[in-house]
C-alpha cells in the first residue's frame, strides 16, 4: 500500500501478473492507472471483504510455494522504432549519414528521433535534423552529451 497527500491510497499485489483475477479487478485498475485496485479514496472503493481476502490468500499461497515472477527481458519487449518520413528523407540525401544511422544502436536512434520529434515548431525540427546529419557526417553517432543543443 502507499498513501498520497492528494487524499488517496493505492494497493499493489506484487505478483498480480500471475495471480488469478476472477473478479477482473486488475483489468479495471489498468484503466484507472494506479495500483492494482485503482485509486482508493474511501472504504467504499475497496472490493468487498470476502473478495479482498481471497486475493490476499491467493498472493500468500504464491509466496508460500515460492512462485517467482517470470524474468523481465531487456530486449524482447523492444518495439520497432517508427522513424518519421521526414527524417528518413533527410538522411537518405546524405550517404554517409545514412550509413551511420543504419549502424548506430537502438538507443542512439531513439534519442535522435525523440529529440527531433519533440521540437516545438518546424523551424527547430529542421535545424535539429540538419544538426543530426552534420554530427553523423562528422562521425558522432551518440549526441546525448553534446552541450550546444
Amino acid at each position: 500500500m502507499a498513501s498520497f497527500k492528494e487524499g488517496f491510497v493505492v494497493f499493489w499485489f506484487w505478483k498480480a501478473l500471475i495471480m488469478k483475477d476472477p473478479e477482473k479487478l486488475f483489468r479495471t485498475a489498468v484503466k484507472k492507472g494506479v495500483g492494482n485496485l485503482g485509486y482508493i479514496r474511501s472504504k467504499k472503493d475497496l472490493p468487498p471483504d470476502n473478495i479482498m481476502i481471497s486475493y490476499i490468500q491467493e498472493a500468500a499461497r504464491l509466496n508460500e510455494k515460492g512462485v517467482k515472477l517470470p524474468p523481465k527481458s531487456k530486449f524482447n519487449d523492444k518495439q520497432e522504432l517508427e522513424i518519421p518520413e521526414y527524417i528518413k528523407k533527410a538522411i537518405s540525401k546524405n550517404k554517409h549519414a545514412a550509413t551511420v544511422f543504419k549502424t548506430i544502436g537502438y538507443t542512439a536512434k531513439k534519442l535522435y528521433i525523440d529529440w527531433i520529434t519533440s521540437a516545438v515548431d518546424e523551424k527547430l525540427r529542421n535545424h535539429r535534423i540538419a544538426t543530426m546529419i552534420q554530427w553523423m557526417t562528422g562521425g558522432i553517432s551518440y549526441w546525448k552529451y553534446k552541450r550546444d543543443l
